[in-house]
């Protein structure tokens, strides 16, 4: 049943919400069916409340959960968990726990109000607080260091900046990590301590992101080939790139050396040699499968102890959009590839397709 509802004189919308914990949005003139239905609380649904300024809909359940959604999307653009000063117990609400102004909406109970600022929306229509950038150019990573719980980021100006989660303050930022060149690739060690950057030209630098002091450059042997993925394997103790070289390079992560040049690069047996084009992600699963992926649309899947191939998987066309679309996947894959359960899952497939590869050159 309807435990909530707003409605929008100058929208004609309906907005509902139930003790089912779904979002309901109605054409009031169409009562037969909803026009969206919204999933996402986890408890009962106690107020809705819609915002013509911000083109946006505020849910709030009775486990304290608030959600912002896009009205015409109908997707949840952000949620926040509101912590009353309570003990044990669960607050006690009015018959509108939700209320909301030009810049701010509330939410009350019976003891205590919590107030969230928002966006302000100018005349031209731009949301002035939703809009704000922190970079001068375009992005090309965000990490998370779980070490520091913090987030790094980097892009095309050739500068990292680092962030705190919980204050959302910038901490620290240095520029000219590689002169005039952008950054394309970049990743954080197993440690979560140091930071691994690549660039367009194909020269890699290892940091010490709280204190922006370059430690190591990795000199690549091709000049001017883009870094496009960057992986770090704490058991054996090295650092991996890819790029527009098509190859797989390795340099050894020794400690008080200032420059390091490539330790090897992965071969294979016959003529079939890393990818016949760029590889554009690579992504890695302790404790010994790493995964790569190349702008003609093959994925190759890789034992990292030995060095060999465990499975390929390529597109029957070759056309450039098929490809993108299947670089694309690909990146979806190695996501999922990287998950604890997936490994489970996948561990087996991967043994069997290895020893099939071993059976078929040894024949």
């Amino acid at each position: 049943g309807v435990s909530c509802f707003d409605f929008s004189h100058k929208l004609d919308i309906l907005v509902t919400g139930s003790i089912d914990h779904l979002i309901h949005v109605w054409n009031p003139y169409v009562p037969g069916k909803a026009i969206a239905t919204m999933s996402g609380h986890t408890s009962t649904v106690i107020a809705v409340l819609l915002s013509n300024q911000l083109n946006a809909i505020f849910s709030y359940s009775q486990d304290e959960v608030l959600m912002c959604w896009d009205l015409y999307e109908h997707t949840l653009l952000q949620y926040v968990t509101v912590r009353f000063p309570f003990s044990q117990r669960l607050p006690d609400y009015g018959p509108r726990p939700l209320y909301h102004s030009s810049s701010s909406i509330m939410v009350t109970c019976n003891e205590h109000i919590a107030e969230y600022q928002l966006g302000i929306t100018d005349h031209i229509g731009t949301v002035s607080g939703w809009n704000i950038t922190t970079q001068k150019h375009p992005l090309c990573a965000a990490l998370y260091s779980s070490c520091f719980h913090q987030v790094v980021v980097g892009g095309e100006g050739s500068e990292v900046n680092v962030w705190d989660v919980d204050s959302g303050e910038m901490v620290v930022q240095f520029g000219d990590c590689h002169g005039s060149n952008e950054i394309t690739a970049m990743a954080i060690d197993a440690s979560g301590r140091r930071l691994i950057t690549g660039s367009r030209k194909g020269d890699i630098k290892v940091w010490n992101f709280l204190s922006g002091e370059c430690q190591k450059t990795l000199i690549g042997s091709k000049e001017g080939s883009e870094i496009t993925g960057l992986i770090h394997l704490p058991d054996k103790k090295q650092f991996l790139s890819v790029g527009w070289d098509k190859k797989i390079t390795t340099f050894p992560d020794v400690p008080d050396v200032l420059k390091i040049h490539p330790d090897e690069y992965w071969q294979c047996v016959g003529r079939d040699v890393h990818h016949k084009d760029d590889i554009l992600c690579v992504a890695y699963c302790r404790p010994h499968y790493l995964a790569t992926g190349s702008f003609d649309g093959q994925m190759i899947v890789w034992n990292t102890d030995s060095e060999k191939i465990i499975a390929k998987f390529r597109t029957r066309t070759a056309s450039k959009l098929d490809s993108m679309l299947v670089v694309g996947i690909t990146i979806i894959i190695m996501c999922f590839f990287q998950s604890a359960n997936s490994y489970r899952k996948f561990s087996n497939f991967f043994i069997k397709m290895q020893h099939k590869a071993e059976q078929k050159q040894a024949y």
